[in-house]
């Protein structure tokens, strides 16, 4: 088995749950592939960052589902514009920032930012304290289109983890907002269980 990164969906169960796609959980009742595996989610949007202890076969067949992308097992190696291409497109169809990936980039650079992406969420919806329904393509939005209690969540969030928020404005657009928050991250570890970035 390989420890592996994905960006993959997540699936809500009968019972409410939220749990990764294709990815076995029997407290769901859910059936997939069955590995150890951990996740970060991307706040209450249904996208997530999974690392997995997989098997190649089911690596293999994962990888053949279009709303899967995979990083390379040697995430240190850096990326090619072609990677920096495929990459971009993906993200952005989920509404996660990717303008900022260049050539050269490593791949866990990479995944550690939208993972520092998807951990600020996570906060903004703690303060928020209900599920976030947004409109496509939300990434772009200027603060100031963004509803109050949304920004508010944003600006708590941001001060809960003592990151400077001063500069943003209402025209600031979301997709900045995010990339500030994950640089603010900085080199701290991020702590999958089976693996940090």
């Amino acid at each position: 088995m390989t420890i592996r990164y994905y960006i993959l969906p997540i699936v809500r169960t009968a019972g409410g749950m939220r749990t990764a796609k294709y990815f076995a959980y029997p407290k769901g009742g859910l059936s997939g592939i069955q590995c150890p595996w951990t996740m970060k989610d991307y706040g209450d949007i249904d996208q997530a960052i999974i690392c997995a202890d997989i098997l190649d076969a089911d690596h293999t067949a994962l990888v053949a589902n279009a709303d899967v992308l995979a990083a390379p097992v040697n995430i240190d190696g850096t990326m090619t514009a072609g990677a920096v291409s495929a990459a971009q497109t993906f993200l952005e169809t989920y509404n996660i920032p990717a303008g900022w990936i260049n050539t050269g980039d490593t791949y866990r650079a990479v995944l550690r930012t939208i993972t520092a992406f998807f951990l600020y969420m996570q906060r903004v919806t703690l303060f928020l304290g209900h599920g976030i329904t947004l409109p496509g393509n939300w990434a772009n939005l200027q603060m100031s289109q963004v509803p109050a209690d949304i920004r508010n969540a944003m600006t708590q969030a941001a001060a809960s983890f003592g990151y400077d928020y001063s500069w943003v404005t209402g025209t600031t657009t979301v997709r900045q907002v995010l990339k500030g928050m994950a640089d603010a991250w900085g080199n701290q570890p991020i702590m999958f269980g089976l693996a940090a970035l």
